[in-house]
């Protein structure tokens, strides 16, 4: 195999991932900067493989595009980043030459912006909020606890208050939570608890003299927490907090949060070094009875952590002990349960096709029983029946491509939550499908098909190494071989945007040859 190193030019220089980079290169970067990677070999261009991360570990929208030889690739933020945050840019092993070499070694580094008009980044701003917050708490906490059981008097804290918020906000809202709400001897907060960067942080205004700021907590035995409004406003040089608001965490606006989300919270709140091993669906800790996503990760030599994607409670226990499938297993098990469930209701079409029977729901109900769960059958399967035609080849739902998409969303041994994506072609425009499965009297049964259509935001990124996989289970007969890969202008909703096709050399088995090109954003081929 050919070998090639990669080089990246942003400010500095890296060989193999040799860097001399200094701090300053890294900071106070420009809101629309546009990074310039340079390889050594003429590069592929692939969504997946150049990925830009907030401070949240959510995926930052970029375009890629060459420089003045395809050995550049320009990385380009679709909007301006935010002023005074962080970011991550990686170069990962999804990456490929022309000739569909994948990087051997990724490459990944960390930005902070320019701040914003107040001077102050958004790690600044985190600070400030644990520093006055924090202050406060202690203020009022510790003169109720040491005049315990005794008469309160505002006067006693005010002074020491107003060096930490304004006038306003202390004989209002401060006054306020001292005189009626606030206890000695007890664990009320003032404010959420456990504020994090990682869980929410959005900037709401950043002002010369004003700073204003969303963030989360999350959730403890005793406490639902949730979102929070701080602001400040900047006096005699120093920022202190002028208002406050808060939301607890409810079906409408919990977190929602990924399993990279999760593992950056649990290494900040725990200090350990975890490894993200699965979603599990069960009942909440807290709040609630139905079922939720909890993610798992190992700590070796400890007890598992598990977090609460809906409001970020984290607790040590044993989850593992349930058993996944295993990535044939999962496969397996939804591709049957799709090929039954078409197979019922086209056969049952076809048999009485040209005969005057007539559709009769009933008739397949009871088979579709023991593929799907009841609601499945009432619903989504029984309009799937009737729209369905033996002459046509109509699907309500597809086969799934693994090749294209394969990302396993829940594998708790209980429940299956599958996402895989169907090509797009003449008669449908493709898109990305989840298959979600539970686990009933030892039979694995559909619950639910959730589908999407590619958009020029969400589309695939499929590998000229991907293409060809999937190309190879395709039923024509013959031998697929890479050529190249080439950026052609596409009209989507939104415009003319280039996106990259691959091309390959198809041998079929009688020896004809033609090429085939391959659309990496819809599976079209052509």
């Amino acid at each position: 195999m050919k070998n090639w190193i990669v080089g990246i030019l942003i400010g500095f220089v890296l060989l193999g991932l040799t860097t001399s980079v200094s701090a300053a290169d890294r900071t106070n970067v420009d809101l629309d900067k546009v990074w310039t990677i340079t390889f050594n070999t003429e590069m592929d261009l692939n969504d997946d493989g150049i990925q830009v991360y907030d401070a949240q570990s959510q995926p930052v929208n970029v375009s890629l595009s060459y420089g003045k030889s395809k050995k550049k690739i320009m990385v380009r933020a679709e909007d301006p980043y935010d002023a005074g945050s962080t970011y991550h840019l990686e170069v990962n092993n999804k990456l490929t030459s022309s000739e569909g070499i994948a990087i051997q070694e990724e490459v990944n580094f960390t930005f902070e912006t320019k701040a914003g008009a107040s001077g102050l980044t958004n790690q600044d701003i985190l600070a400030l909020i644990n520093d006055r917050t924090n202050e406060i708490q202690s203020i009022i906490g510790t003169d109720l606890n040491d005049n315990l059981g005794g008469e309160r008097d505002f006067s006693r804290v005010e002074a020491d208050l107003q060096q930490e918020a304004t006038n306003s906000f202390v004989n209002g809202f401060l006054k306020d939570q001292y005189l009626n709400k606030a206890c000695g001897g007890c664990d009320y907060s003032i404010f959420i608890n456990n504020s994090s960067r990682v869980l929410y942080f959005e900037v709401l205004e950043n002002n010369e003299n004003t700073v204003t700021v969303k963030t989360a907590g999350a959730s403890g035995y005793i406490t639902n927490s949730g979102y929070a409004i701080y602001e400040f406003t900047k006096s005699d040089g120093k920022w202190l907090l002028n208002d406050y608001s808060n939301t607890e965490y409810s079906e409408d606006n919990y977190l929602n949060l990924t399993p990279e989300q999760g593992e950056l919270y649990i290494e900040n709140a725990y200090n350990k070094q975890v490894t993200y091993v699965r979603t599990v669906s069960q009942p909440p800790f807290d709040t609630g009875t139905e079922d939720r996503p909890y993610h798992v990760y190992e700590v070796v030599g400890e007890a598992d952590i598990y977090l609460d994607t809906y409001t970020g409670f984290s607790e040590r226990g044993d989850l593992l002990s349930k058993d996944p499938l295993s990535d044939m297993e999962l496969k397996t098990v939804v591709e049957e349960t799709v090929d039954e469930v078409h197979n019922i209701i086209n056969g049952d079409i076809n048999q009485n096709l040209g005969t005057d029977v007539p559709k009769d729901y009933d008739r397949v109900r009871p088979d579709l029983l023991n593929v799907a769960t009841g609601d499945m059958v009432v619903g989504t399967l029984k309009e799937y029946y009737e729209n369905a035609c033996g002459a046509c080849d109509y699907r309500y739902f597809q086969e799934p491509s693994w090749n294209l998409k394969y990302n396993v969303l829940v594998n708790d041994g209980q429940h299956i939550r599958l996402e895989s994506a169907s090509p797009r072609n003449v008669f449908d425009e493709g898109g990305f499908e989840v298959y979600d499965l539970v686990l009933e009297g030892g039979s694995w049964l559909l619950n639910g098909i959730e589908q999407r259509d590619f958009t020029s935001e969400e589309h695939l990124n499929v590998t000229a190494k991907e293409a060809q996989a999937y190309l190879e289970t395709t039923d024509r007969q013959g031998e697929y071989e890479f050529l190249r890969t080439e950026t052609k202008e596409m009209n989507n909703e939104d415009g003319f945007k280039q996106r990259p096709f691959h091309i390959f050399k198809f041998t079929g088995d009688n020896g004809a040859t033609d090429q085939v090109m391959f659309d990496s954003y819809t599976g079209f081929t052509e």
